[in-house]
């Protein structure tokens, strides 16, 4: 096995953002397409809860790992802070939840 082949693998699944795995010969590489809703800074409205507010994206993380998940963090104006899943392909996404974007002003 060729070890700086292996670490060159690696370092692509790492710059990438990629999962691996390995299946003790060397590593595999599966690429995901991660479908997002929200990003950091969008303008944020519940059309469920109201009584919230708007909301702003403060923080927005994504796994590096393949089936990993995607959430964002909204500040609403309630005061509170909520969590909410950003990948389109969950049925749990924040857009199914009733989380949109708001027009800008």
């Amino acid at each position: 096995m060729n070890l700086d082949s292996s670490q060159d693998d690696v370092n692509r699944v790492l710059e990438r953002g990629l999962g691996c795995f390995s299946d003790g010969g060397g590593v595999a590489v599966k690429e995901e397409t991660r479908r997002l809703y929200l990003k950091a800074g969008d303008e944020v409205i519940h059309a469920r809860y109201p009584e919230w507010g708007s909301g702003r994206v403060v923080e927005e993380r994504n796994s590096g790992v393949v089936g990993g998940m995607s959430y964002v963090k909204v500040a609403f104006r309630d005061g509170r802070t909520r969590i909410f899943d950003n990948n389109f392909a969950n049925s749990c996404c924040c857009y199914y939840a009733g989380i949109r974007k708001r027009s800008p002003e």
